[in-house]
């Protein structure tokens, strides 16, 4: 395996600069090897090539590592929402923004992969970061809410709307983990999606035209 190493000695005494995703390859690689309660952080650092210190720098604990992929492809799905075409329906774009966020390159895969060892070790591992990843819906709701010009503290629709498509989502993303990738994440975001209507949808798209 290889170690991911701080870089060339600091400069008039600046911190080291460190990749933290290759720190997380290590540590989910290390988890999936020998279980997530027996590695520690010391073994975490060390392995990367970093020290204690700067470990904590860039993670809380070693439950944050596993939080780490999730943040930035929650990143990706917002900046994808937020350069989607305004005249595109709501619904679908939230759809469309979870889809383009979930195509994942060859390492990314193998470090799932990795991943789902972890948790299919550990299933409540799993359910507690869907749990902890809740917080991670607010700026959507916000950017929903201003793409339908509704004031989301008095009206629950673009937060039901972003949960509902959520749940969609992780219900895909459960599926594939425990799957063992069998299936592309991508197919199965869309047949969620598919299965996805009601009234709800019916409202927002009165809103978007009302928007518009």
């Amino acid at each position: 395996m290889s170690n991911s190493r701080e870089s060339s000695p600091s400069v008039r005494g600046r911190p080291r600069s460190v990749d933290p995703g290759a720190v997380e390859s290590v540590a989910i690689r290390l988890f999936a090897e020998r279980g997530y309660d027996a590695v520690t952080i010391e073994e975490i650092a060390r392995a990367a090539g970093i020290s204690r210190r700067t470990f904590f720098r860039y993670f809380n604990d070693k439950y944050d590592i596993l939080l780490a992929a999730g943040r930035r492809r929650y990143g990706l799905v917002c900046k994808a929402f937020a350069e989607l075409d305004a005249d595109e329906d709501t619904f679908h774009a939230l759809c469309e923004s979870f889809l383009s966020a979930s195509h994942f390159e060859r390492t990314e895969t193998e470090l799932l992969q990795a991943g789902r060892a972890v948790f299919t070790a550990n299933p409540v591992l799993f359910e507690r970061t869907i749990s902890d990843a809740e917080g991670m819906g607010e700026q959507l709701t916000q950017m929903v809410g201003k793409r339908l010009n509704i004031d989301i503290t008095q009206d629950l629709r673009a937060d039901l709307l972003v949960r509902l498509v959520r749940a969609g989502a992780q219900t895909a993303q459960r599926r594939w983990i425990f799957g063992n990738f069998e299936q592309s994440l991508v197919d199965l975001l869309e047949a969620s999606f598919a299965l996805l209507a009601g009234p709800l949808l019916s409202e927002v798209a009165d809103l978007d035209a009302q928007a518009r």
